[in-house]
């Protein structure tokens, strides 16, 4: 993608995200706040503060990010600072564009926020029915889950930064996959009403379509412990494990198999993701 586009859709997700026009899909902006009362080991409450300046690799002062109207002063500005990107912004999944705004002041949980948003309007323009658009939400889901978990690990950002971002990886699944549902399939109105299991099953039969099925079930998972085979012990699972993993501060979270389908739905295997802090030295 070149520069000038990628800065486009950050600014635009930047502006949407500082501005709150997001807050209705649950993705909040950080506000200035004491530091949380968590358990001991995590990070004081993260916020985007005035951005500094930053030097060039040829030592000039290059312009910041305006972050009071969320505004970037052009592609040149965070195109210079990209160059200079740490190679920890790398691991965050922060290249290029992205890089060069968390270089510029913009913030680590602005900048990741803006990154997972502008993967988001990508795959949305990728998706051409329900199981395209459901493949790609898991893919989405998957790769936006360890961007967040190598964070938080890193103490790049904190646990209610997290959690933030958490929810908006869901929000993003949903507004993916819901203009995609085909009639009659949309039983849990994009999201908004899923099917309590039955008997221990999903009931992902009837009007509860692929991008039902594998969004209530698979990736929501559930705020409590669940016994899994093979697996000692009852384990958190899915975004709702995630989130409960977080507040609790730290453990590993278990992140269920997606069956294929004859339809196109593709099968992805079950993984876990240990949400620990590195400790300080």
């Amino acid at each position: 993608m070149p520069i000038a586009a990628a800065l486009g859709i950050i600014a635009l997700a930047l502006l949407a995200y500082k501005s709150g026009a997001l807050e209705p899909f649950g993705i909040a902006a950080p506000v200035t706040t004491a530091p949380i009362a968590s358990p001991s080991g995590l990070q004081p409450n993260v916020s985007v503060t005035a951005p500094p300046a930053v030097t060039s690799p040829g030592g000039g002062t290059v312009t910041s990010a305006n972050t009071t109207g969320l505004a970037i002063t052009g592609a040149a500005t965070v195109g210079t600072a990209a160059v200079a990107a740490p190679s920890s912004l790398a691991v965050l999944g922060l290249t290029g564009a992205a890089a060069g705004a968390a270089l510029a002041g913009i913030g680590a949980v602005a900048a990741i926020a803006a990154a997972l948003w502008a993967a988001h309007e990508q795959r949305k323009a990728q998706a051409t029915s329900e199981n395209t658009a459901t493949n790609l939400g898991v893919q989405g889901f998957d790769s936006d889950m360890r961007t967040v978990n190598q964070a938080y690990n890193s103490r790049q950002i904190d646990a209610t930064s997290a959690i933030q971002l958490v929810q908006q990886i869901m929000a993003q699944y949903w507004a993916l996959v819901t203009p995609r549902i085909q009639p009659g399939r949309n039983g849990c109105q994009g999201g908004g009403v899923c099917p309590t299991p039955q008997g221990g099953k999903n009931p992902c039969t009837g009007n509860i379509g692929a991008a039902c099925c594998v969004g209530c079930y698979d990736l929501t998972g559930s705020p409590q412990p669940t016994t899994f085979p093979g697996y000692p012990g009852p384990m958190y699972f899915g975004a709702q494990g995630t989130i409960a993993v977080l507040q609790q501060g730290g453990g590993t979270v278990y992140y269920q198999q997606v069956f294929g389908s004859s339809y196109g739905g593709k099968d992805r295997a079950a993984y876990t993701l240990l949400w620990q802090q590195t400790a300080v030295n």
